[in-house]
C-alpha cells in the first residue's frame, strides 16, 4: 500500500480484497500482510504506521513498512513473508535463512538505491533473492 498517497488505506485494502475474492479461484482465503510502501516519503511516520496497523487489526492481519529507496523494512518483509509462506507444521529454520540470506538482500538493496533502478528490474531483482530463499527452505535436510 503506498503511504504517500492521500487516498484512504482502507478504501484502497477493501477494493484489492475485492478483486482477488472475484478470481474463478478466490484468493482472498490465502494468508497475507499489509505492507507500507514508500515509507521514506511520508511526511508523518508514525501517523501512516498507525492508520496502516488500524486496518490491518480489522483484518487480523500484520503490518510491516518498506522503502525501496532507502530499503527500511525488507529484511523484516522478508521475515514475514517467510512466516506466512513456512506456516504449515514443518519445522521453521526461518531465522536461520535470514541470516545467512542477509548478506543478498543487503547487496540487493544497496544495488537498487544507488542505481535508481526503474520499477520492472527492481522487482525481478527482489524475486530472485525471494526464489533463492524459498528454494533454499524446501532443500530436505
Amino acid at each position: 500500500m503506498d503511504l504517500s498517497s492521500e487516498e484512504d488505506v482502507s478504501d484502497r485494502v477493501e477494493t484489492i480484497r475485492g478483486e482477488l475474492a472475484a478470481y474463478e479461484t478466490p484468493l482472498d482465503a490465502r494468508p497475507w500482510l499489509l505492507v507500507g510502501t514508500k515509507i521514506d516519503s511520508v511526511p508523518d511516520r508514525a501517523q501512516a504506521e498507525a492508520e496502516l496497523a488500524r486496518v490491518a487489526a480489522s483484518y487480523g492481519v500484520d503490518t510491516c513498512l518498506i522503502s525501496a529507496v532507502t530499503g527500511d523494512g525488507l529484511r523484516q518483509l522478508l521475515g514475514k513473508l517467510f512466516e506466512l509462506v513456512v506456516d504449515d507444521g514443518s519445522p521453521d529454520h526461518t531465522g536461520e535463512l535470514l541470516d545467512e540470506m542477509a548478506p543478498i538482500v543487503d547487496l540487493v538493496s544497496d544495488f537498487v538505491t544507488s542505481h535508481r533502478l526503474d520499477q520492472p528490474v527492481e522487482q525481478r531483482l527482489r524475486q530472485v533473492v525471494l526464489t533463492i530463499i524459498h528454494l533454499e527452505q524446501s532443500r530436505e535436510p
